[in-house]
This record gives C-alpha cells, structure tokens and sequence, in this order.
C-alpha cells in the first residue's frame, strides 16, 4: 500500500483517498462513509491515517462486492470502531461473512489444493454485515442523514452494487474499469458476461456528474468508457469463439488454456483458476446466443461451435434491422453487411453533422469522430481522407503522397456524385463509385473506439481503428500538420467556417 494517499475532493461530499486504488470516501460534519476498504489491515490503516489527518471518523462501509481487495480491511475498521455499519448485498455478504467460500468457489466446491488454500488474493478475512440489502434492486438507503442511491451493476460478481452518493458521483467498484487497468489485465474476471454487457449499457445512460473507478482513476463522462467496455468484451468473446470453431469438441481446460496464452496470462494457480472462470462465463454466453454447443462425450465435456449457423443468423438480423433504417442509413448498413463485418449503423435522435455536435450527442473525445474528407487532384480523381475530428489537413502531406498532383477541396456537387451522400453525413464506405485512393490519418489508430458517419447529418456507426483500415483498405499516414489542432468541420465537412468544407465525418455507436 503506497504511503502517499490523499484525500481529494470531487464535489460536494463526495472524496476519494488517491494511491495504488481509489478509495471512495462521503463526508459529512466529520464523519465518513467508505466505499471499500482495501486488500488487508494495512490497506486499512493507510486509509483510516488520511481520515485522520483531515478530522474524519469513519461510521459506515457500504462494500460494492465481497472480492479481497474491496473487503480485507473490514476487520480493522469493525474492531476499532464499534458500531460502525458494513453494508453489502445478501448474496455478497455471504463470501464477506465466510472465509474460504470464494476459494470453494474456484474448486468446485472441493477441498482447495494447496495452490489456492489461504492465499491472501482470493481468501479474506472475515467481518460481519450488519446490514444486508434482502432485495438485489435499486434502490434508496439513508445515511449520515442524507440519500444515497443502491445501483445493481451484475456481472463482475451475481450481486455487485455501485453508489451514487448526493453530489450524483457513482462509486462503481469494478463494473467497470480505466484503460491503464485494462492494459495491466486485458481479461478481467467476470462471472456473467450476458449481465455485464446489461450493466454497460446502464452505466452509458446513468446521467452522472462524475464516476470513481475503485482501481485507480476519476472521469467525469463514462458512457464511453462503457462502450469500450462492451467492444472489448464482445471482441474477448470473438476471440474464445473462433478458437471453439477451430477446434471442434474442445475441453474447457483446453480452452482455458488457448485463452490464458492469447493474452500472454502468467503461468500460476491464481491466475489460471481465475480465467477458467471467465472463460466459462464466455461459454455461457456463446451457448445463450446460440453460437456453440455443449456435449458430454467420453467422460469430457465438449464444446463445438455453430459458426455457420450463426453466420447465417446474424446477416438475417442485421438485414432486419436495416430494413427501419432511412434509406441512406440503409445504404450504409448494407455495405458494412457487404465487408462482413459486425457493426451496427445507428439513427441518434440529435444532430451528429459537425465534429462538434457529434462529439456533444455521443458523449466521446471529438478526436474519436471519423470526418470523411473528400478532396479532388488536378486529374478530377476523387481522394477520401478520414481524419481526426480534432485536426485539419495539411493538403502539402495529401500532395506528397501523390507524386506532387495537386489537390483540392471537393465541391458539394463533386462529394454526391462520387459518393452518393451528401456533405453532413458522409460514411467511410458505401459510395457511388470505387475511391482507390483512400489516406486513414494516423491520429484515429491511436484511439480505443471510433465513430463515423452513416449517410445521414443524424446516423453513425461504431468502430475500432483497426476495422476503418480493414474496411477501408485505407494507408495509413501523417495528414495533419499540427496533431490536435482544433477545428469547426463537420462530421461530414459542412460546417462553413471550415475551410476544408467539403468533407464528411462522424463518431461512435
């Protein structure tokens, strides 16, 4: 436990104690509420010597869920603050209030071997719930004379909540995480992938001033994080997907272990049992939507794909869904369904035209937004160049990777002819006539998620860097002179303060 913690304020009463985790802290008239209380005593004690510090006495825990590191320093807490609340869930109380039932857990509920008995990652020590929460629902609880509200976020644990204190600051404990976490455990554990997929949907749409992430980290917007979330997850379940079609009638250990080398995972008993749960969770998940099935053949159980099946399937489902789309969004869809690629054009119910009002209703960086930039050479060829929504192009970088033809802005006339749309909504695909010169600027690769325009000033579709290149056939290359320069374009070039006005952009789904 760092020995540098701080007490930082958001809003209001809303804290958290800064370090190695972010612990949440309420305060009021001196006295606190703790969201989480580390992996152990120690963890406990560097905590309890900030509130110190600062005046504050401790007088209620409400635990998002029962995993070690939220609850180890429990105890310290109970013993040296008689009458202090412990709030948790009915299902998590039960790994709280019991020692060694989480490492059952990972056994099958057998003896632990020697590998998982007592270690200190997944056994903790035990504290006593004084009030459990019956109902697993949202709902209002009352402290320190003051709301709070109980939100149900399932999926990293059956009964894990989050907190959203008075000053409308969620505490979400690990439904969600920050991209440097992401980087440090590119497979989190999750015990329910269909309900944490739910949970990232309801966090994109809870209307919060702030949310503190329990491993380390503050962002005052989430929907997108949300979304990266959801791309990641479905693309882990990709992933364990194709090695189940590739190889018919695998075991779950096998699986387990083509998982645990795919993500480079260390060689130990932790990590391994830990994975072989999530991986499970993803096999569920593939079987509830019907991608695989499971046999039991020879004493094994067996998991074959359905890959065909569901390929089938899912064209019949995004054609449908194509077909209430506006026909230019249709047109869009159409063709992503033509790359046979998984993505879904999306009508918003405000404005995407401009970078900006793109960036505003998505909720996201406006360096996510893919403008679609329509230029044309001196040869009356078209060239598309999908750039950043936060920077401009520099024609000179355009010229030069055109054997020094010269090249400028497109007239609105020029855009509907060769792509079929018009300035405002101009997708990366699905235009009139083939553009074999198509530039990707090397900004948009650095980003997690994308969005781009689907043909009309209110349609977008969502995407990672690496799709645009794959459905583009797009090079990749330097196109702005100054990386992050602010600009007025529109998502798809109309805005006409830009003076590269003829061009298209639009960010996520």
């Amino acid at each position: 436990m760092p020995k540098d913690l701080e007490l930082i304020k958001i809003s209001g009463g809303s804290h958290y104690i800064s370090g190695g985790m972010s612990f949440g802290v309420y305060v009021k008239d001196g006295k606190a509420i703790l969201f989480d209380t580390g992996i152990d005593k120690s963890a406990a004690k560097a905590i309890e010597a900030v509130l110190k510090a600062n005046g504050i006495v401790p007088v209620a825990i409400i635990n998002s869920h029962h995993h070690v590191d939220h609850i180890g320093g429990n105890p310290h807490f109970q013993s040296t603050y008689p009458g202090i609340q412990i709030i948790a869930t009915k299902f998590e109380s039960a790994f709280i209030e019991n020692k060694g039932l989480e490492t059952a857990c990972f056994c099958g509920h057998s003896e632990p071997h020697s590998g998982l008995a007592g270690n200190r990652h997944i056994e903790g020590p035990e504290s006593v719930v004084t009030n459990k929460l019956s109902e697993y629902k949202d709902q209002d609880i009352e402290l320190l004379g003051e709301n709070f509200k109980i939100v149900t976020l399932p999926g990293h644990t059956d009964g894990m909540i989050g907190v959203i204190t008075p000053d409308n600051i969620l505490y979400c404990g690990d439904a969600i995480f920050n991209g440097d976490t992401y980087a440090k455990h590119p497979l989190p554990l999750y015990t329910s992938v269909g309900k944490a997929l739910k949970t990232f949907d309801k966090l994109a749409q809870l209307k919060l001033a702030g949310c503190v992430f329990y491993h380390s980290g503050y962002a005052e917007k989430i929907s997108d994080i949300c979304e990266m979330h959801k791309q990641r997850m479905l693309q882990t379940a990709d992933v364990v997907c194709n090695f189940i079609d590739e190889n018919p009638g695998i075991t779950l250990d096998r699986l387990t272990q083509l998982v645990m080398q795919h993500f480079k995972l260390e060689d130990n008993h932790v990590k391994l049992a830990l994975t072989r749960t999530s991986v499970g969770a993803f096999v569920t998940y593939l079987e509830q939507e019907k991608r695989l099935e499971l046999t039991v053949k020879d004493g094994l159980s067996c998991i074959t794909g359905m890959k065909l099946k569901l390929a089938a399937a899912q064209e019949a489902k995004a054609r449908a869904e194509a077909a209430e789309l506006s026909a230019n969004a249709k047109r869009v869809q159409d063709a992503l369904l033509k790359k046979g690629v998984a993505l879904s054009v999306r009508e918003m119910p405000s404005s995407t035209k401009t970078a900006e009002e793109a960036a505003a209703t998505l909720e996201c960086s406006i360096a996510q937004i893919v403008k679609s930039l329509v230029f044309k050479t001196s040869s009356g060829q078209p060239v598309l160049v999908l750039t950043s929504g936060a920077n401009q192009v520099d024609l000179s970088l355009i010229k030069a990777q055109l054997s020094g033809q010269s090249v400028d802005r497109a007239d609105a006339k020029f855009v509907k002819e060769v792509t079929g749309f018009t300035i405002g909504g101009i997708p990366p695909v699905g235009h009139t006539k083939p553009i074999p010169c198509i530039f990707i600027d090397d900004a948009l690769m650095q980003q997690q998620l994308l969005w781009a325009a689907a043909g009309m000033p209110n349609a977008v579709f969502s995407l990672r860097p690496e799709q645009l290149k794959e459905i583009t056939n797009g090079k990749v290359i330097k196109v702005a002179a100054v990386a992050g320069a602010p600009i007025l374009t529109a998502f798809s070039g109309a805005d006409k303060a830009d003076p590269q006005a003829g061009a298209s952009a639009k960010p996520r789904p």
